[in-house]
């Protein structure tokens, strides 16, 4: 057998053996923006990459200011109805 064969399969099952322990100590996971999966040290980590993470956050900055949009013409309103029953004659 060849040196560059043989290290070769020294690499080949160090991966899958590296595989294999990161999958026994912390499972496989999906990542939730793509569904692919991944391995990862980190219990926290819910993307596959940077590409994703960014994306989700993204959306969510999004979601956050569609909300401030929503609250604000409604706590407007509600203060106008609150003047205007001050006002009003009883």
């Amino acid at each position: 057998m060849s040196d560059k064969g043989y290290v070769e399969k020294i690499i080949d099952d160090l991966t899958s053996n590296q595989r294999e322990l990161k999958a026994k100590f912390y499972g496989h996971r999906h990542c939730v923006r793509c569904g692919k999966t991944f391995f990862s040290n980190n219990p926290n980590q819910v993307t596959c990459g940077p590409d994703c993470a960014a994306a989700i956050q993204a959306t969510r900055k999004k979601e956050r200011r569609m909300m401030i949009f929503m609250f604000v013409p409604f706590i407007i309103l509600l203060i106008v109805f609150l003047i205007m029953s001050r006002l009003s004659p009883t």
